[in-house]
């Protein structure tokens, strides 16, 4: 696979990053949580949550060709959330959003 593009997201973004979220939710955590929890999770991020989101936190997105295919999010020196599509995941996306996440925290005087 091509290295993926990794940049900070934008509000246009918020639609796609919402579904892929709700993805990953339903797919890859569903088989850890109940359906109830999945349905409320899933919920705090439609597009207008991830907006809201992206004004309170730095929001970072993968993008394989025009594609958002992967995000993460960081608050301060908390890494809150690291979501890649189904069927983008196992291919390094996850691990690369975390490099780029820990470079930015590092930038910012984090130390741990």
């Amino acid at each position: 696979m091509a290295e993926a593009q990794i940049r900070r997201a934008l509000d246009s973004d918020a639609e796609a990053i919402s579904g892929l979220i709700v993805q990953a939710l339903r797919f890859s955590n569903a088989q850890d949580y109940p359906p109830d929890v999945i349905d409320r999770v899933a919920g705090n991020f439609d597009a207008a949550g991830v907006r809201k989101l992206m004004a309170s936190r730095e929001v970072f997105v993968a993008l394989y060709g025009a594609r958002v295919v992967a995000t993460a999010s960081l608050a301060d020196d908390v890494v809150r959330s690291v979501f890649v599509l189904p069927e983008m995941q196992g291919r390094g996306l996850g691990k690369a959003l975390m490099k780029h996440v820990e470079r930015v925290a590092r930038d910012a005087g984090v130390h741990r």
